[in-house]
């Protein structure tokens, strides 16, 4: 009785509007975002620690109570070995199910989205300048089914169904990849015969390490880190964001810093995302890792 009024308590704390991802969802949290600025207030309302071995998490989807991460466990990098996870757990962090990705040397998953019917990652080499494999995944079986190959490391993909495309950037996000795709049974189907149409990234002061569609909206949401140094003696400052990025013409519109750490230092934004909105403003849900052990972490942001 009471372990079960426990979870309940702790879904509501979790997920105050609910983690169904709606079209409407998304527009009101490209319209709130915009609101935020380098002044709005972060108030941690939650932290639950996950109760299996997460490796190094790289991708970050919540859907109505389930979590999906995608992570990488490093085997021997010289000699290109590893294993690509896909896990499935609840919100009190019990793992509920796994799916291995890698093929061959190619281990490293992505930054991961939703579309609204399926998720999207790209598993490959662990280093830049490789090669990938798109990746599509059934949710609820978490069947996994490749795609295409493609010459580059990939670290986000972005499916949309709202501009039918798909978006992918390569190691450190410099560059915008993307391909046209269809709507057949209910699935998003890129064309990858055709070659991508490749976009610089005009945004530098971060580099993309996870995203998130905003479903019905044309925008996707991106965070991630970048390390900065006067040269000489000066000492390196890692610096957070996350991004609002308009689909169509896959630019930046807006910005903001996420000056949240770790309890180790680390800025919070390297690590896998979700937003959603909260009663006044938006939520943010943060998968940290410290020796291989995970806590989801959750931050109510007003302007």
């Amino acid at each position: 009785m009471y372990t079960r009024l426990l979870i309940v308590v702790l879904l509501l704390l979790l997920a105050p509007n609910g983690f169904a991802q709606k079209s409407g969802d998304g527009k009101m949290i490209a319209e709130r975002f915009r609101a935020l600025s380098r002044s709005s207030t972060w108030e941690k309302v939650r932290e639950v620690p996950m109760a299996f071995p997460t490796f190094h998490p790289q991708g970050m989807v919540i859907i109505d109570d389930r979590i999906y991460l995608s992570s990488v466990e490093v085997v021997d990098r010289a000699a290109g070995v590893g294993v690509a996870h896909l896990f499935k757990a609840d919100l009190s962090g019990n793992l509920l199910q796994e799916t291995r990705l890698e093929t061959g040397n190619l281990y490293h998953p992505s930054g991961m989205s939703f579309d609204g019917v399926n998720l999207w990652l790209a598993i490959a080499e662990y280093r830049p300048e490789s090669r990938s494999i798109i990746m599509r995944v059934t949710p609820a079986t978490m069947e996994a089914e490749p795609l295409f190959g493609f010459d580059e490391h990939f670290g986000i993909l972005l499916g949309d169904r709202t501009t039918r495309s798909l978006v992918a950037l390569n190691w450190g996000a410099r560059n915008y990849y993307h391909w046209s795709a269809t709507i057949n049974n209910g699935a998003l189907n890129p064309a990858p015969r055709t070659a991508p149409v490749v976009i610089a990234n005009g945004s530098h002061y971060i580099d993309y390490r996870d995203c998130q569609v905003l479903l019905g909206s044309g925008f996707a949401m991106l965070s991630g880190v970048s390390t900065f140094s006067a040269g000489g003696d000066s000492t390196a400052v890692t610096l957070g964001g996350i991004e609002l990025v308009n689909l169509k013409q896959l630019v930046a519109q807006h910005q903001i810093p996420v000056p949240l750490r770790t309890n180790k230092g680390q800025p919070i934004a390297q690590y896998p995302f979700h937003v959603a909105p909260s009663e006044e403003g938006l939520r943010f849900y943060f998968m940290t890792t410290e020796d291989e052990k995970s806590k989801l972490y959750a931050y109510d942001v007003t302007p």
